[in-house]
């Protein structure tokens, strides 16, 4: 694994090290290899998720990304979160230091949007110049999921239209922040071997009182609260 060298070095820290700051040219180093460009872009990439491939070689030695300087390329390990979080809130964080979350609950079941009506309508894959969608995309206004490996990560709606949405996400323009955060997170997890879904449903329109509720934005909003949607920012 790409990033297992990363785990060894951590491992091998004195235990009495329980925080260190490292360089992104300093991990480079150690794995012998280039970061992805999202890792300096996204503090997503950092993010402490049991199912991140790189998030794995610092959680299963026992430390967590605490916070991240994308700015001066650094980034804060510790082996005691709740120690080092309530450091944090006396004043340490400085202009540019960004916080990851720590997110310890899985994402939830892709089956629990194909029991509501949900369906696979396309699997993300890796081409020369990026991610492309292979699969039967309609030109309806919907409520869509990215799932990886089963787990829903993110979940959007769109009234342009699904095919319309997602070319987008495939060719993000420079103005477009979604798309091109969500873009990397894609490649990142088709890059280690996991399988990328993409879920689909028009719930429609209703009506309130005689007047009309379009269900698409409001079915996005419900998910976001009810689900650990770790690639969503709205609903944190």
């Amino acid at each position: 694994m790409k990033y297992e060298p990363l785990g060894s070095y951590l491992s091998n820290l004195s235990k009495s090290t329980n925080e260190l700051t490292l360089k992104f040219r300093e991990i480079e180093a150690i794995l012998d290899a280039k970061l992805p460009m999202s890792a300096s872009t996204y503090r997503e990439w950092w993010a402490n998720q049991s199912s991140g491939s790189q998030a794995q070689s610092w959680l299963g030695v026992g430390f967590v990304v605490d916070s991240v300087d994308l700015n001066r390329k650094l980034v804060y390990f510790c082996r005691d979160f709740t120690s080092r979080a309530k450091a944090n809130s006396g004043g340490r964080k400085s202009k540019g230091i960004v916080a990851v979350k720590v997110s310890t609950a899985k994402p939830a079941s892709e089956n629990v949007l194909r029991r509501a009506g949900f369906k696979r309508v396309g699997e993300w894959t890796l081409s020369d110049d990026g991610i492309q969608l292979t699969g039967n995309i309609s030109d309806e206004p919907s409520v869509y999921a990215h799932v990886v490996d089963g787990g829903v990560y993110y979940v959007g709606s769109t009234t342009m239209g699904l095919k319309k949405r997602m070319y987008f996400y495939e060719r993000p323009g420079k103005s477009q922040k979604t798309n091109l955060r969500i873009n990397p997170l894609i490649a990142d997890q088709l890059r280690s071997g996991k399988k990328v879904w993409l879920l689909a449903a028009n719930p429609g329109q209703s009506t309130w009182n005689r007047l009309p509720v379009d269900l698409v934005p409001g079915l996005e909003a419900g998910l976001l609260k009810k689900l650990n949607l770790p690639w969503n920012i709205r609903g944190r």
